[in-house]
């Protein structure tokens, strides 16, 4: 591991079991849950296959559609949990309320 400075001291002592197997409970259910989504679109693409050249434009263009609104539902998600991670780090609880709120407005 680099020792160079700058580097915040990380070092392999840093690395220890319990730390790995609760990094592993957070990622491994993560990566399931985004393999499920690219499986679930793969079985909705075979049956896709199938439909008529109309049909299967109308599932593209509404899928183009759902793929936009999740982007933009996950980009907000993602920057309210900053914003209220922030907050709660500088021990900011109204702070992080208000970010709450905001994002559910939103």
């Amino acid at each position: 591991w680099p020792q160079a400075v700058g580097w915040c001291g990380v070092s392999p002592a840093f690395v220890t079991k319990s730390r790995v197997r609760e990094y592993l409970k957070l990622y491994v259910p993560a990566a399931l849950s985004i393999a499920s989504d690219f499986w679930r679109m793969s079985a909705v693409g075979a049956f896709a296959a199938s439909l008529s050249t109309l049909d299967l434009a109308v599932f593209t263009a509404s899928y183009r559609v759902m793929w936009i609104s999740l982007v933009l539902t996950g980009s907000l998600t993602g920057g309210v949990g900053i914003k209220v991670a922030q907050a709660l780090g500088a021990s900011r609880p109204h702070d992080a309320r208000r970010c709450v709120v905001a994002g559910l407005g939103l």
